[in-house]
C-alpha cells in the first residue's frame, strides 16, 4: 500500500467524489477505527459549531447551543443517515456494506462541518457573500453526498444516488409529518 497524502486525498474527495471515495474505501477502515473516526468527526463538528457562534454571534434572546449539542446532532446525523441510506440503497440494488456507507457519511459530515465556518467567515465580509456561499455550498454538498453514496453502494451512476437521496428525504418528511400529526402538534 502506498502512502496517502491527506491533502491530495481531500482534494480528490472534493473534486472527484467517486474516485476519492474509492480510495478511502480501499483503505479498509472498519470496526473500532471506523467508530473512532465517527466520534472524531462528531467532536470536530461540535468544536467547529462553537467556533462559528463565536465568529458570527447569534441574535439577542436566542440561546446558542453548547458544543455537546453540536456533537450529539453530528453523531446522530452520521448514525441515522448511515442506516437510512444503507437500507434505501439496498432497494435500488446497491451492494455497499454498512461500513462502506458509514465511511461515506463520515466523509460527508467532514465536508459538511466546513460550510457553516465558511459562511460565518463570509458574513464578516458581507451578508450577500454569505448568502451566495450558502446557495453554492448546499448543492455542492448534495453533489458530494451523491458521489460518495454512488461509490459506496457501487451504483451505476451518480444520478441514481441523487434520486436515492431525494427519495429518502421525501419518505423521511412523510414519516415526520405523520409523527407530528400523531402527537397533535399543529402550526400556530
Amino acid at each position: 500500500m502506498t502512502r496517502i497524502d491527506i491533502q491530495n486525498l481531500l482534494l480528490l474527495l472534493a473534486t472527484k467524489p467517486r474516485v476519492g471515495m474509492r480510495v478511502v474505501l480501499d483503505l479498509g477502515i472498519q470496526g473500532r477505527v471506523l467508530v473512532q473516526l465517527a466520534a472524531l468527526v462528531s467532536v470536530l463538528t461540535g468544536i467547529m459549531g462553537f467556533v462559528v457562534t463565536l465568529i458570527a454571534p447569534v441574535a439577542e434572546g436566542v440561546v446558542a447551543p453548547t458544543p455537546i449539542g453540536y456533537v450529539i446532532v453530528a453523531a446522530s446525523n452520521i448514525v441515522l443517515s448511515t442506516i437510512l441510506f444503507y437500507w434505501a440503497g439496498r432497494t435500488v440494488e446497491g451492494t455497499g456494506t454498512l461500513q462502506d456507507i458509514a465511511m461515506a457519511m463520515i466523509a460527508h459530515q467532514g465536508f459538511m462541518m466546513l460550510l457553516p465556518l465558511i459562511i460565518a467567515l463570509a458574513s464578516t465580509i458581507s451578508p450577500t457573500l454569505s448568502g451566495m456561499t450558502l446557495l453554492i455550498g448546499l448543492p455542492y454538498l448534495l453533489y458530494l453526498m451523491a458521489g460518495f453514496l454512488a461509490e459506496a453502494h457501487k451504483l451505476r451512476s451518480t444520478g441514481m444516488a441523487f434520486l436515492l437521496i431525494v427519495g429518502v428525504l421525501f419518505v423521511l418528511s412523510l414519516v415526520l409529518i405523520f409523527f407530528v400529526s400523531l402527537f397533535g402538534i399543529v402550526p400556530a
